[in-house]
């Protein structure tokens, strides 16, 4: 899983243009980009302003759907999934490099159910996030 989430990183640095290149052709092609963007401020807000993906997309006063599709045509994952595998890139780090208890670090990275997110973190990494601490290896 790690080579997975690894490789959508560099498609996804590979894809961001550069401010040096030249300008996107259309609204749509720049759209994905400017989704992405939102969504990695998102991912990294404090739990205490965290939000939901809608509710972040749905503020700049456009359309959620056309927002995600794009997004996902040009990512091939939805908004949810893409903020959650970078949530999960934080909170390896953070069971890996730190003490804190793993309902406090999922309250950290924005989820409000701390059940949701040890199913989630098992769904993505294969163990549970207690195992992972223990353990101590990437997934």
């Amino acid at each position: 899983m790690t080579s997975r989430a690894l490789l959508l990183e560099l498609l996804l640095h590979l894809l961001t243009p550069d401010s040096a290149g030249a300008a996107p052709v259309s609204n749509s092609a720049v759209r994905p980009f400017e989704v992405r963007n939102a969504l990695d401020e998102l991912a990294h807000e404090p739990f205490a302003s965290a939000r939901r993906v809608r509710d972040r997309l749905g503020a700049e006063g456009r359309c959620y759907d056309h927002q995600a599709r794009l997004f996902r045509a040009a990512y091939g994952v939805t908004p949810l999934q893409y903020v959650n595998a970078r949530r999960m890139e934080r909170a390896k780090n953070l069971l890996r490099d730190t003490a804190v208890p793993v309902a406090h670090i999922s309250r950290m990275l924005g989820f409000r159910d701390p059940v949701y997110f040890n199913r989630l973190f098992r769904k993505v990494c294969g163990v549970t996030p207690g195992t992972y601490r223990q353990v101590k290896e990437s997934c």
